[in-house]
């Protein structure tokens, strides 16, 4: 697995939770944008604030994307700045 440099993280995007309702009507719109939750997978050595396998929200749009294995497979990731990450989900 590809290990971050400094204060970036490396993340996995996570599908976004949608409400259903029959009263409610989302545009197309919404649905082209990626997700802004995601899970970490691994830390910088700076990063003191998320650990691995934390969740996280990240701004719209950030990371560079990356291919990595992780238990075997392939994986769509992101390297993110710690900047980007505009909150932790506490469990």
């Amino acid at each position: 697995m590809l290990a971050p440099y400094g204060n970036r993280i490396l993340v996995t995007r996570i599908a976004e939770p949608r409400l259903t309702s029959s009263l409610l009507v989302l545009p197309e719109t919404i649905s082209e944008r990626p997700s802004p939750f995601a899970g970490v997978l691994a830390v910088g050595k700076i990063s003191e604030k998320v650990q691995p396998g934390d969740m996280v929200v990240l701004s719209d749009y950030s990371g560079a994307p990356v291919t990595t294995e992780v238990e075997g497979q392939q994986v769509e990731a992101f390297i993110v700045p710690m900047s980007e990450v505009l909150m932790v989900i506490e469990r």
